[in-house]
This record gives C-alpha cells, structure tokens and sequence, in this order.
C-alpha cells in the first residue's frame, strides 16, 4: 500500500466525489462554511470557507483524503484556482469515521504527514439572481455527507447531513432547482426524497428557502435577470467569463 504525503480536507462537494477513499472528520479551524464562492463557468455561487471576524475556531465537517505526492499537490493547486492551500494543524482534526471501506480504514494519518484545505481568494460573493444556490449543487454534497450516516442514526446534530446544513452559512433565497427533471427528480436520482426531507426540516438552525423551478426564478428575478443580459449580452466571451460585475 502506497504511503501518502499528505492529506486533503474537503468540505463540499468534494466529500461526494472522494468518499469511497477518504475519512469523514471535523476540523476545528478559524473558518467557517459560507456559499461565497462564485463560479462564472457555471454561474452559480459555491462552497467556500469565510474566516471568523474574531478569529475564533469552528467545527466543520468534511473528508480527508490522501495524496501521494508533491506532483499531486501542484496538480491540485493548479485545479483549485482561485483558492488558495492553507495549512492545518493535526491536533484541530478529529477523525469521526476511518473510511467506508478496508483499505481506507487501514491507512493512518501520520503527524508528519502535511494537512490542508483550500480557501477561495476572493470570498464575501454572496448569492445574487446572476449567480444562484443550485439545488443540483447542493445534492453532490448532501449525498456525500448521506454515505457517513450510519443505519437508524438519530437526526441530531451528530447526523452528517443535519451537521452539514447546520454548519454552512449565507443561505439565500436565490436558489435554483436545476435538478435533471426538476418537476420529477426522482426518476434520476434516488436519494431526493431523504435530501427534500432534511431540507424541510423545521428543527434545522438556518431556515433554508425554497429552491424554485426555472420558470418561477425567471419570473421572481425577472429584473435583475434582464439587467445582466443587458450587461452581458450573448458575446460567447462576456457571457461565459466577464458576467462578475452583474
């Protein structure tokens, strides 16, 4: 088995995309998990991480998963722009589950192995109109978080889902359903219901607002969608890149 050098900690849709080789934590670090990060390919706000006005640690769950060499990392670096590797200290993570399968439970995390996460460079883009929560979005990572809850798990804050929503913050009623099927997504995607559930939650710290089907975002947002189609236009450049000063 392959010694890694390192250690990634992702805390978004990463956990969904590494879960089958990575351990599910909490990391005690100056953050928090805010949707501040706008993507203009996708022209949508994503997970990031905001730093706490008072620098005061906070627990946020995710992944850590392996990397095995400094190639890797510059790979990553490269992959992750517009954020930048932050380091973090091994004694302010805490390992909750040592991984979904054999392999990944058998491979230890070292002290003298490096361990970080990335944070996005220009953080404080709030959702607008122009760059939506997407509900699609929001299903990668809850399915992620979904894998690390154990069968008959109590819905309280130990639950992975019910933590993660706790504990992401700047939720905003520019949300999206762009979901395959939005009207009918269970035809696609089987865990829809458990997710629909979780969301509607009454108990749940943050009242998380409906995510509305194309047609009603268009017609809510109406004017604010029209002024940055004036702004942008249909220039395959500006659409696609420049729409960040909507």
């Amino acid at each position: 088995m392959s010694t890694p050098v390192a250690w990634c900690f992702g805390y978004g849709s990463l956990v969904e995309s590494y879960h089958d080789k990575a351990k599910y934590v909490e990391a005690s670090i100056p953050y928090r998990r805010v949707w501040n990060a706008w993507n203009t390919k996708a022209r949508a706000t994503f997970l990031g991480l905001e730093q706490t006005p008072d620098g005061k640690k906070t627990d946020i769950t995710g992944v850590i998963y392996p990397i095995y060499s400094q190639e890797e990392i510059d790979a990553l670096d490269l992959r992750e722009q517009g954020y930048s590797r932050k380091s973090i200290p091994h004694e302010d993570v805490k390992v909750v589950n040592e991984g979904l399968n054999d392999k990944m439970k058998a491979m230890k995390l070292n002290p003298n192995m490096l361990l970080f996460t990335y944070v996005p460079q220009s953080a404080g883009n709030k959702p607008t109109a122009w760059f939506p929560i997407l509900q699609s979005y929001i299903d990668l990572c809850a399915n992620g978080f979904l894998r690390f809850r154990k069968d008959g798990q109590v819905r309280d804050c130990n639950d992975p889902v019910r933590r993660f929503l706790d504990t992401t913050y700047g939720w905003s009623e520019y949300m999206l359903n762009d979901r395959v099927l939005a009207r009918r997504p269970w035809v696609f995607q089987s865990s829809q219901f458990v997710i629909d559930d979780y969301l509607d939650d009454e108990d749940d710290k943050h009242d998380i607002p409906a995510a509305l089907y194309p047609s009603d975002y268009t017609v809510k947002y109406f004017d604010e969608i029209k002024k940055g189609m004036a702004l942008v236009g249909t220039d395959r450049v500006k659409y696609v890149s420049n729409s960040t000063n909507i």
